[in-house]
């Protein structure tokens, strides 16, 4: 249980901040400062070596090695990184000395490569490990495929924007092959791996990059090392980034992938080259075809562009000039006729596309396209059509044929991957994407998966066949809290029948996949199971994109996720449901554990009045490392210093089930706080779900309020606090710059006894630091937690197992299974009775 503490607005106008109200377009800034402290400018704390774990912070683990039976397998090959172990008559092996999780690969001739993960939680009991046999009882093929999502080798790889990330040099490829080094086993213990490579690949000037598009992405020839050490089979290249250099750009990237041995797929310099599919012979017998598609191409983005008509802003913003030119253009065709005028490049988009009705794929169409695009080169279109390159596109109309011509092909099993979705960062698929990826199951595809909005999204069992939204990220060097949790999906076949879905957890670690155990691990099946679990799609109303409630398919089958062996399983039928009863305090807050689900009606549908779910919006607030990353040290997502300093760092304290905390320091001879944050924001909305209300988002899960919740143990007597950096952002406007806008700054008191003892410890923080301004919402905060220098002596903190909670009344939220990390009663203390769903 969490007491309730009023928070104390520091409101001092010399010594302590402050609330300063601002808006103003403002980048951010790592080294923002909340006010007249600067921080860590210390000249008598020298930065230490990271200590190793004590031994008593050392765990053991046990695995047993079987067939898909049962039978203990003896003499298995269970390898971690250049170790390897054999398993014993009985089928174990056992691990001591642990200091961390670990990332393993356990094979033997005749059976499938399996992935493991194993992590402290598994020290408990002996995990058991099922071999796949190579064939099945009968003498069916089998093979097992892993799928990962969006990967690139550019930008902050090559050239960081902070000091802790990994740097990837041209002409290293030891450097490119580090980058994956923690992932590589794993992804690569399967009979075929692929994965979105979402860049074009070459040293391609930047002046010769697609005129107008906002984002292009370029990474160096070494990526080829980092995919073959990943052990890639193939490159997807169906995506809306592999014509960011036009044409050249797309031989480019071919060219240095075929050079390397990487079969790819999904892309050409001409519709005919982009539409082959990628047929795979298995070392099992068994030919995989892959057909890669992308239905981002371009229109959404000129449907933004300015019309005639609209006002031009003053003063243009620097680049954007193009979008307010008037230039001349007209076209005489065949059939269509649009009459030479002046227009902006919107209003000429407008014309053309209407044009094209009943011409797509003509002559006629292509050229009108040249025609149009030699005026305004900044139209943009991604996709191999009028007569162009690009990535292949996708059509409902084409993917039956296609599917069957891979089919006639000798193709066993067919996989569809189609870059497709709504805005990047939603939480749920659009509608256009469910339309597309059911289409493909419907025209015969075993499997459709997808990327695009760099988040993990639901999976659907859709006809007994399995559809994955979106995998999230799989290297890629993004600084947005959601993009961090991603996984790798495993199927295993046997012939075309579908044995085994799993997806294996990661994050993405300053760029660096990870493989995840532990609560991390959990935390993503979590995710994974609510994603898939609400009815909901992710709607687009003007410039904001909304998670719209959908009408439920009566008899529609549930996606059943289950959590075995730190991974989420994913299969179908009724999933396990309980209750649980809990007493709670008046103004306290009740954590609650396990992965399940908490549904937001009592048992039977019975309204639950006057309790509040919480969710952790951080989910990166405990210190544990839950990291198979060949290091021990946790504080994953948080910014610390590279070698771990005397006055803040993640410290080894073993206390009510957790073993490293933060930890900050200060002392009366120091002139300035120190302070620790998160590497990224998190995203507080004052609505989650909507209803459509005939064109305008409708809320439709009440209103939300904010607190943070942690245990701390604290000596000394300077002042503790919360920094809330407090901000507006929003890149839902498909051709233009992200928007973000500086609100305010505000710092809130944490109250905590100084009595070197551990405390739960709850700040609500006040509505008014989410005001808007100008109409825009306070959607971004970058927290920091404080500490001051005292008046003597000195002041040790130690945190842990914090949670940046959002509440909301159960009541008011549709009635769906969320996933709840925390409940509080606002009607006094009380017994609820919780229906949950999950393990």
């Amino acid at each position: 249980m969490i007491p309730f503490h009023k928070p104390i607005l520091l409101v001092v106008l010399a010594l302590l901040l402050i609330s300063v109200a601002a808006c103003h377009k403002k980048k951010h800034s790592d080294n923002d400062d909340a006010g007249g402290f600067s921080d860590d400018d210390d000249s008598d704390l020298a930065p230490q070596p990271v200590a190793p774990p004590p031994p008593s912070l050392m765990y053991g683990a046990t695995l047993q090695v079987v067939t898909e039976s049962g039978t203990p397998i003896a003499g298995a090959s269970v390898q971690s990184g250049t170790s390897t172990q054999t398993t014993d008559a009985g089928g174990f092996v056992s691990y001591s000395g642990l200091s961390g999780p670990v990332a393993l690969v356990v094979s033997q001739p005749g059976f499938l490569d399996e992935p493991v993960v194993i992590g402290r939680d598994d020290a408990a009991a002996t995990v058991i490990v099922p071999l796949w046999a190579e064939f099945g009882p009968g003498g069916e093929r089998r093979v097992s495929i892993h799928m990962a999502g969006d990967v690139m080798l550019g930008r902050r790889y090559v050239d960081p924007s902070d000091d802790d990330t990994i740097v990837v040099t041209p002409g290293n490829p030891a450097s490119a092959r580090a980058v994956v080094e923690h992932v590589a086993a794993i992804f690569g213990a399967a009979t075929l791996s692929t994965a979105n490579i979402e860049t074009v690949i070459g040293t391609l000037p930047d002046s010769a990059g697609y005129p107008g598009k906002l984002f292009i992405i370029q990474s160096i020839p070494e990526i080829t090392e980092m995919l073959d050490e990943l052990g890639l089979d193939l490159a997807v290249l169906g995506n809306n980034h592999i014509r960011d250099w036009l044409e050249p750009g797309i031989d480019s990237t071919t060219a240095i992938l075929s050079t390397a041995g990487i079969p790819w797929v999904g892309a050409g310099v001409d519709a005919a080259s982009a539409g082959v599919p990628a047929l795979i012979p298995t070392t099992g017998g068994l030919t995989v075809a892959v057909l890669s598609y992308s239905n981002v191409n371009g229109d959404n983005s000129n449907e933004f562009y300015p019309l005639d008509a609209d006002p031009e802003p003053v003063p243009i913003p620097p680049g954007d000039e193009f979008r307010y030119e008037f230039r001349t253009w007209g076209f005489t065709g065949p059939t269509v006729s649009i009459p030479v005028a002046s227009r902006r490049i919107g209003s000429a988009w407008v014309e053309f596309d209407a044009a094209t009705v009943g011409i797509v794929g003509t002559p006629e169409e292509t050229a009108m396209w040249d025609s149009a695009s030699a005026v305004y080169p900044e139209l943009q279109d991604w996709v191999a059509r009028r007569g162009h390159g690009g990535a292949n596109w996708f059509r409902s109309s084409v993917i039956g044929p296609d599917i069957a011509a891979a089919r006639l092909a000798g193709a066993d099993i067919v996989i569809v991957q189609i870059h497709s979705g709504p805005s990047n960062y939603a939480d749920f698929k659009s509608e256009a994407q469910e339309s597309a990826f059911r289409a493909a199951i419907d025209g015969g595809a075993d499997i459709a998966v997808g990327h695009h909005p760099h988040v993990l999204h639901g999976i659907e069992m859709y006809n007994g066949r399995p559809i994955v939204y979106s995998f999230g990220n799989f290297v890629f060097d993004q600084n947005i809290l959601p993009t961090f949790a991603a996984g790798i999906l495993r199927v295993v076949y046997e012939e075309t029948t579908l044995l085994e879905t799993r997806m294996l957890p990661i994050t993405i670690h300053r760029y660096v996949p990870m493989p995840l155990a532990g609560y991390s691990a959990r935390d993503i099946t979590r995710i994974l199971h609510e994603r898939s679990e609400i009815d909901a799609a992710s709607r687009r109303y003007g410039e904001i994109v909304a998670a719209t409630l959908i009408p439920d398919v009566p008899g529609e089958a549930h996606t059943l996720i289950s959590h075995v062996r730190n991974s989420a399983r994913i299969g179908t039928g009724t999933p396990p449901s309980f209750t649980q009863s809990l007493d709670i305090e008046d103004d306290a807050v009740t954590l609650l554990g396990g992965i399940a689900l908490t549904r937001s009606r009592g048992p039977g549908g019975s309204t639950l009045t006057g309790v509040r779910f919480g969710r952790d919006l951080f989910r990166w607030g405990h210190f544990e490392d839950d990291a198979a990353d060949s290091a021990s040290k946790g504080g994953f997502n948080w910014r610390f210093p590279a070698d771990e300093s005397a006055w803040k760092r993640v410290e080894f304290e073993e206390t009510e089930g957790s073993f490293r905390s933060a930890y900050l320091h200060r002392k009366e001879t120091n002139t300035t706080r120190t302070r620790v944050r998160p590497v990224a924001r998190v995203n507080p909305l004052t609505n989650r779900l909507f209803t459509d209300g005939g064109g305008i988002p409708v809320p439709a899960d009440g209103v939300a309020s904010w607190s943070v919740a942690m245990r701390a143990r604290y000596s000394g007597d300077g002042p503790i606090t919360l920094i809330l950096d407090v901000s507006h952002f929003n890149s839902s406007v498909p051709n233009e710059e992200p928007e973000a806008i500086f609100f305010r700054t505000v710092e809130l008191e944490i109250e905590v006894d100084s009595d070197d003892e551990w405390h739960d410890v709850l700040v609500d923080i006040p509505a008014d630091t989410w005001d808007p301004v100008d109409g825009k919402e306070a959607n971004q905060a970058l927290f920091y937690i404080a500490l001051y220098p005292p008046d003597d002596g000195k002041s040790e903190l130690f945190f842990d197992d914090l949670r940046f909670l959002e509440w909301r009344d159960a009541a008011a939220l549709p009635d769906f299974f969320f996933l709840v990390d925390a409940i509080r009663s606002t009607s006094g203390g009380a017994t609820v009775t919780l229906e949950r769903r999950g393990d």
